[in-house]
C-alpha cells in the first residue's frame, strides 16, 4: 500500500508538470517549457516531453538542441505529421540539406495536399532562391534610438511618430515589469530618427501586459492587445491569454474605459489587431478552436454595428505553426510572420496579395535583410511604401527585442518587351526585319527565340518601327504607365505587299482574335464572334477556324463590344468597350467550359489578353468534378456552424452567379452543397440540402426561372477526399470538403 500510494504521489506530480508546460507551450513562455521537459526526461522517456522539447527549443531558434529530441521524437509511433516537418526545417538551418529533404518526404506522404509542397520538394534551391533576395536588395534597414535593454515591439503609425509595445524595467527588475504603450515622435524626412519614448496613455497603461495596437484611419479609436486579467491563482494557470480591446479618444491622451471585442473568449487568446485603411476589416490573430494549428490569422467584417463572427484567412495562410502580426495596407497586400512557411528559421514575415471573393495571392518571403535566422515580426508599412517598421530579435540589437525602422530606395522601373514578327495572315516567322526604336535611333536584334526585346522605364513612351521587304512597314507604340512582373509579349503581324485575292484590300483595318478555352488553353473552333458599335458603322459576325482563330475585318478602329457564344461554353460577353487595337494585332480572350471539351494541357488561365476584356465567370473548377464530362464549379460561399443562411461577405459570390445564369437563360444548372463527414449522416443531408434551397430562392428572388434550378444536398456524400466517417483529419481536409457547387446539367427545350 505504501509502494501504491508512492507511485500514484509520483504519477499525480508528472501529470501536474506535463500541464504547466502545456500552458507555458500555449503562452509562448519556451524556456520555462523546456526546463519543465527536462527535468521530466531525466526521471525517463516521455513521448510528450520529447516531442514538445524539441518543439519548444526550435521554437526558440535553438536547433543543434532540438535536432536529437526531434530524432527520437519522429521514431515515436504515434508521431504527428508536423514533427517530421519541424525536423526537416531543424535540420535545414543546420545545412543538412539531403536529410531534411527525406523528413519533408516523409512529411508529404502523410499531408500530399500541403500547399508548400513546392517549396519542400527541393528545399535547398528555395531556400537559396529566398537568400538570393538578399544580393538584389534596395532596403536599408537600422536599429532604432529609443529601443531600451528589454523588449520592444509592434510598431504602429500615430500622428508623426510610432506606438508600440514596450518593458521599461528598473535594473534587475526585469520580471516585475509589463509591456506598456510607448509613443516616440518622429522627425521629417528621417524615418530612422526619433524622439525619446514617453507613456502613450495614462489610463490605457494598467497593471496587465498592453502592447500590438492598431489604430483607426482618423485616429480617433484604438484597438489594443492586453492579456485576460484572469482571478484564478497564477501558480495553479501560469497561462497568461490575450484579448482585443477598443477605446475611443475622448480628448488629449485620455481614451475611453476599454471595450472588450465579441469574440473573445477565456478559453483562448484573440491577439494582434489591424485595421484595414477604410476600417471594415479587422484582421488578428487568435488560437481559437477550428484552426490549422498554434495561431492563425482571422478577419472580421463591421456590420456598421459590430464585428461579424471571425474567419479563418485559411491554409494557403495558415498553417500548422503560429501566423501572427497580421499588418493589411493600402494596396490590397497583406503582411504576417510566420514559423509554418518555408522560410530562413524563427518567425519570417511574408506577403499576400487580396485578390477579391476571399482569394489570396501566393505567400511570399520578403527574404533577406528584413528577414533572419531569428524572429522578424511585426511588419508595418507606410502608405508611400517607401518605409515602414518591423520587430527582430537578430543578434546585435540594444535588448531581447527590438524595433527596426527600414527605408526601400526604389530601383529605376523598367518594363520588358518581346516582339514577335510574323506574317498577319499565315502567322509564320518574318526575316530579316529591321526594328528600329525612334527615340533613340538604335536598332534591335532578333534573340535565339526570334524576338525583338528592350526595356522602358516606367512613365516613358516609345515608338517603334518594323521593315522587312515584302511586306508593309508596321509600326507599333506604347506609353509604359504600369510594371508587371513578366515581360509584355506583343505579336506584330505584318501584311505582305503582294495582293491575293483572299486577303482584305490595303485601305482595310484589321485584327485577328484567338477564342481560348480557359482551362485548356486550346483554341475552340465554330466558336460565333459577335462585334457591333453604332459610332464606327460596324457589324461582323465571324466564326473562329479550326484553331480558334478569326479575322476582323473594320472600316476603321473603333471601340466595340463583343460576345462569342459556343456550344458548350459560358456565353462571354465583354463588360467594357474592346478597344485600342492596333491594325495586324493578335487579341485572345478566354472561354470558360461547361462541359469537359479538350484535355487539359496547360494552367489554367484566369485573363485575356486584352486587359478590358477580362474573364467574367471566374470561378474554380472544384476537386469534386472527378473524370466526367460535366464540370462542377466552386461557390466561394460562407456559413455559420450549423446555418443555413449565407454570410454577409459571400454575397458578392451569388450576383457573380446570377451575371452568369442571366448572360445564359437556357442553362439548367444544379446547385451542390456539401459536408464534412463530422456530425450525423441525417444531420449533415438535411443541412447541405437547405443550403442549396436558400441558394436557389435567392436566384428565385431575383427573376431566374425556377425551372433552371435544381437544389441537391449531398450531405457527406461525395468528398473530394479521404476524410470519411471513422478517420481522423486535419482541419484543412475537412474543409475541402465543406463546399457548395454549380454545374450545368441541361438546356431548355
Amino acid at each position: 500500500m505504501v509502494l501504491f500510494l508512492a507511485c500514484h504521489w509520483s504519477l499525480n506530480a508528472q501529470n501536474a508538470k506535463l500541464k504547466k508546460a502545456r500552458y507555458y507551450m500555449e503562452s509562448l513562455y519556451y524556456q520555462g517549457a523546456i526546463d519543465i521537459y527536462q527535468q521530466l526526461l531525466e526521471k525517463g522517456d516521455n513521448p510528450e516531453a520529447m516531442t514538445n522539447l524539441a518543439i519548444a527549443y526550435k521554437k526558440t531558434n535553438q536547433y543543434e538542441a532540438a535536432l536529437p529530441w526531434f530524432e527520437k521524437a519522429v521514431q515515436l509511433e504515434d508521431a504527428r505529421p508536423e514533427i517530421f516537418y519541424y525536423y526537416g526545417q531543424a535540420l535545414q538551418h543546420n545545412g543538412s540539406c539531403t536529410e531534411a529533404k527525406m523528413m519533408y518526404q516523409r512529411y508529404l506522404k502523410l499531408r500530399p495536399y500541403d500547399l508548400r509542397r513546392p517549396y519542400l520538394e527541393s528545399p535547398c534551391m528555395e531556400k537559396d532562391k529566398i537568400l538570393a533576395k538578399g544580393e538584389k536588395a534596395q532596403y536599408q534597414v537600422e536599429n532604432l534610438p529609443f529601443n531600451g535593454p528589454f523588449d520592444d515591439l509592434g510598431p504602429a503609425f500615430y500622428q508623426n511618430g510610432l506606438v508600440f509595445g514596450s518593458i521599461k524595467a528598473p535594473e534587475g527588475r526585469r520580471k516585475a515589469a509589463f509591456f506598456d504603450l510607448y509613443y516616440a515622435d518622429g522627425r521629417m524626412n528621417d524615418p530612422f530618427a526619433f524622439s525619446t519614448a514617453d507613456q502613450f496613455s495614462s489610463n490605457l497603461n494598467t497593471n496587465l501586459h498592453e502592447a500590438i495596437v492598431t489604430f483607426s484611419q482618423d485616429q480617433e479609436q484604438v484597438y489594443i492587445t492586453r492579456n485576460r486579467q484572469e482571478e484564478q491563482d497564477p501558480r495553479r494557470n501560469p497561462v497568461i491569454r490575450l484579448e482585443i480591446l477598443s477605446a475611443k479618444k475622448v480628448a488629449g491622451d485620455i481614451w475611453s474605459e476599454p471595450e472588450a471585442l465579441p469574440f473573445n473568449d477565456p478559453s483562448f487568446s484573440v491577439a494582434h489587431p489591424c485595421l484595414s485603411p477604410k476600417g471594415e476589416r479587422l484582421f488578428f490573430s487568435s488560437d481559437m478552436p477550428g484552426g490549422f494549428g498554434g495561431k492563425d490569422i482571422y478577419l472580421s467584417f463591421w456590420d456598421g454595428e459590430a464585428w461579424g463572427n471571425p474567419i479563418n484567412l485559411g491554409p494557403g495562410i495558415n498553417t500548422e505553426g503560429d501566423e501572427i502580426t497580421p499588418f493589411f495596407d493600402q494596396d490590397g497586400k497583406l503582411y504576417f510572420a510566420s514559423d509554418g512557411h518555408f522560410g530562413l528559421g524563427g518567425q519570417d514575415i511574408y506577403q499576400v496579395q487580396d485578390k477579391g471573393d476571399g482569394q489570396w495571392s501566393e505567400v511570399v518571403n520578403l527574404g533577406p535583410p528584413i528577414n533572419t535566422n531569428d524572429d522578424d515580426f511585426g511588419f508595418i508599412i507606410h502608405q508611400d511604401n517607401q518605409y515602414g517598421y518591423f520587430t527582430s530579435n537578430r543578434a546585435g540589437g540594444k535588448g531581447a527585442d527590438d524595433i527596426y525602422g527600414f527605408i526601400w530606395d526604389e530601383p529605376e522601373a523598367k518594363q520588358a518587351y518581346r516582339f514577335k514578327v510574323v506574317n498577319g495572315k499565315t502567322r509564320a516567322a518574318v526575316g530579316l526585319v529591321t526594328a528600329k526604336v525612334h527615340e533613340d535611333g538604335r536598332f534591335l536584334t532578333a534573340d535565339t527565340e526570334g524576338y525583338y526585346t528592350m526595356e522602358v522605364t516606367k512613365g516613358e513612351c516609345f515608338s517603334l518601327s518594323f521593315v522587312s521587304e515584302g511586306y508593309e512597314p508596321k509600326h507599333w507604340e506604347d506609353c509604359v504607365s504600369v510594371i508587371q512582373d513578366q515581360p509584355n509579349v506583343i505579336t506584330i503581324g505584318m501584311q505582305e505587299l503582294e495582293k491575293k485575292p483572299e486577303e482584305p484590300a490595303a485601305d482595310v483595318f484589321y485584327f485577328d482574335l484567338e477564342v481560348v478555352d480557359n482551362l485548356s488553353g486550346g483554341g475552340i473552333p465554330g466558336a460565333v464572334v459577335l462585334l457591333s458599335d453604332a459610332d464606327c458603322d460596324l457589324e461582323f459576325k465571324g466564326v473562329t477556324d479550326e484553331r480558334g482563330w478569326v479575322r476582323i475585318e473594320a472600316p476603321e478602329i473603333c471601340c466595340t463590344r463583343i460576345s462569342i457564344d459556343a456550344d458548350n461554353y459560358f456565353l462571354h460577353k465583354s463588360e467594357k468597350e474592346f478597344c485600342d487595337v492596333r491594325k495586324g494585332e493578335v487579341r485572345n480572350i478566354l472561354l470558360q467550359p461547361y462541359i469537359r471539351v479538350q484535355e487539359e494541357k496547360v494552367t489554367s488561365r484566369s485573363t485575356a489578353s486584352n486587359p478590358q476584356d477580362t474573364l467574367k465567370t471566374s470561378f474554380k473548377v472544384s476537386q469534386g468534378s472527378g473524370t466526367g464530362d460535366e464540370i462542377s464549379y466552386l461557390l466561394n460561399i460562407y456559413y455559420n456552424v450549423g446555418r443555413t443562411s449565407v454570410k454577409k461577405e459571400s454575397v458578392p459570390e451569388l450576383f457573380k452567379l446570377l451575371d452568369l445564369l442571366q448572360d445564359n437563360p437556357d442553362l439548367i444548372v444544379e446547385i451542390s452543397s456539401h459536408t464534412d463527414a463530422r456530425g450525423g449522416a441525417s444531420f449533415n443531408q438535411n443541412l447541405s440540402q437547405r443550403r442549396a434551397n436558400n441558394i436557389v430562392n435567392f436566384l428565385v428572388g431575383e427573376g431566374v426561372s425556377k425551372r433552371r434550378l435544381i437544389a441537391r444536398g449531398y450531405g457527406e456524400e461525395k468528398p473530394v477526399n479521404d476524410c470519411v466517417d471513422g478517420k481522423e483529419c486535419e482541419e484543412e481536409e475537412y474543409q475541402l470538403n465543406r463546399r457548395t457547387e454549380f454545374r450545368v446539367i441541361g438546356c431548355l427545350d
